[in-house]
């Protein structure tokens, strides 16, 4: 039962699907407003 090398990786884990999930969204809404009303 090593908890101490799970929760890291854990941590890590969620803040780069965070990370991901904001990059996607910015990256959406700017292609949206390029592509224009549809």
């Amino acid at each position: 039962m090593e908890f101490w090398k799970i929760i890291p990786a854990m941590i890590i884990m969620v803040f780069f699907t965070g990370l991901y999930f904001i990059v996607g969204v910015k990256f959406i809404k700017k292609w949206r407003k390029k592509d224009g009303s549809n």
